[in-house]
């Protein structure tokens, strides 16, 4: 029995040794192999866009640039650079996506929920590429009741190996090109502007494009929907305001959504043509806002296995206008001040109770004859005016002030915040948006201040010196019209 218990321990121990045996291999195999050296370049980008029992569909498209650095040449397969191009697309239940490589045949690959191009595939070695991405989309089974979106992710990665940086001049970028878009379900036809880009700045802060569109009469019989896609670059989105009027419809009624089918007048039978004018403005303080934009086109068939013959779809640009530094135009001024004296003494303790009531108000009031705004081959467009309100405070000590500008036709409300440490402020605005062509237009907007702070802390007198500078430009004539006139009076409230 004991000789037992002893070859058990023995045989214990001897396995014992073993294990240590081969964990000291495994720890002298990784002291001794060499460390893995490589490096990566990467890039991402995405998109999203809600999906509609009207739209269930969203097609876009992402643009892949490299530079001829980013896949250098190599010596041999093994110490080339391994690229690849990954889109992750949504997984839920009755949403189906796609990726098609543009003007290309590439064959992708699954791999742990990602849809997968090699960059082999894609770009050819010591090259500057650029290949552009189609992404599609689609709700198979729409319902008003249960909304959703439509939404991608894509991923680029370069691995070098052997070595511990990027290749000098290895640069990339994945960008959107064309933005997501809705669209009918079933079979589709489309057609667009092409893409543009359009630079905004102080001197040249709008820019008008009118747009024809046309359906055939086999082309109505779908669902249509037309997209206006706009990106910014080089300043943020809500520094530019774009606006779409209908030729259709009258200057002073509500804008249409970036959405819309353009037809839905169309009566009778036989192609139609609507036009559109689609209007970009600085919507922001001083700067330089690039703008790519295009407005497609897209009829859908849900019910049909095919587009029917003869259903064409087109979208051009007929006429274009942009405000420069030397485009005519006229120009007015106003001013005035704003005060408000010193609260009275109330007697009571100090408190931390924010003082109230201590406001002041002025109407401004943009006038423009109709000689003014004279009826040209733009369609719609409203005047691309611009005016700066730029104020300065004083008497604010450690209080503060709010400036709110409010005005339906000026901007839908702006708040200027001021401070002792922060007295002067300016915005941009157009006061004459809204006013239709060939006839006299009014357009007024209030300018209050509102003072704040504690008892015993409050401000004592304080004013508000404003001046608004309006420029109302010409961009497609030689000179102001004859007769033009444009002014800017100020009422204080009463």
């Amino acid at each position: 029995m004991e000789s037992g218990r002893r070859l058990a321990r023995t045989t214990s121990g001897r396995r014992i040794a073993a294990v240590g045996l081969v964990i000291a291999s495994c720890v002298a195999l990784l002291a001794t192999s060499p460390a893995i050296i490589e490096s990566r370049l990467t890039a991402s980008a995405g998109d999203a866009t809600p999906l509609t029992m009207d739209a269930p569909r969203a097609t876009g498209r992402v643009l892949l640039s490299l530079s001829a650095e980013a896949i250098p040449l190599a010596a041999d397969d093994l110490h080339g650079p391994n690229g690849r191009v990954r889109f992750r697309l949504p997984s839920e239940v009755n949403i189906v996506g796609d990726v098609r490589p543009v003007g290309i045949d590439a064959v992708s690959y699954e791999e742990y929920g990602y849809l997968v191009f090699s960059l082999e595939q894609l770009c050819r070695v010591a090259e500057p590429c650029e290949r552009e991405f189609e992404v599609t989309i689609e709700w198979t089974d729409p319902r008003a009741e249960f909304p959703t979106s439509a939404s991608y992710a894509v991923d680029l990665e370069i691995v070098y190996p052997d070595v511990e940086t990027n290749p000098a001049g290895a640069t990339a970028a994945l960008t959107t090109s064309a933005s997501f878009a809705p669209a009918p379900a079933g079979p589709v036809v489309t057609s667009a502007t092409e893409r543009e880009q359009i630079v905004l700045d102080e001197d040249s802060w709008a820019a008008a494009r009118h747009v024809t569109l046309m359906a055939s009469q086999a082309a109505l019989g779908g669902e249509i929907v037309a997209h206006v896609d706009w990106a910014v670059t080089q300043a943020p989105k809500s520094a530019v305001r774009v606006t779409i009027l209908p030729d259709e419809q009258s200057a002073d009624q509500p804008t249409l959504d970036p959405a819309f089918d353009p037809f839905a007048s169309c009566a009778g039978e036989g192609d139609c043509e609507r036009g559109v004018t689609v209007v970009f403005e600085l919507d922001g303080p001083p700067s330089t806002a690039v703008v790519a934009w295009t407005l497609g086109l897209t009829a859908g068939f849900p019910a049909r296995d095919a587009v029917p013959d003869g259903a064409d779809l087109a979208a051009v640009i007929d006429h274009a206008v942009s405000v420069t530094a030397g485009s005519p135009r006229l120009t007015a001024e106003a001013a005035g001040t704003l005060r408000l004296p010193a609260p009275e003494p109330s007697g009571s303790p100090v408190t931390e109770a924010p003082t109230r009531g201590r406001h002041a108000s002025v109407t401004v009031t943009a006038h423009a004859n109709a000689a003014a705004l004279p009826i040209d081959t733009v369609g719609a467009q409203h005047p691309l005016a611009r005016a700066v309100l730029s104020v300065t405070a004083t008497g604010l000590g450690d209080g503060a002030a709010d400036l709110v500008i409010r005005g339906a036709d000026a901007t839908a409300e702006a708040v200027m915040k001021l401070s002792g440490q922060r007295p002067t402020a300016s915005v941009p605005l157009n006061p004459l948006r809204g006013c239709a062509r060939g006839t006299p237009c009014d357009r007024s907007f209030t300018i209050t201040l509102n003072v704040s702070g504690k008892k015993g802390g409050a401000p004592g007198a304080v004013e508000i010196g404003w001046t608004l500078s309006l420029a109302l430009p010409y961009p497609d004539a030689i000179a102001i019209p004859s007769g033009a006139e444009v002014t800017l009076s100020a009422e204080p409230e009463g």
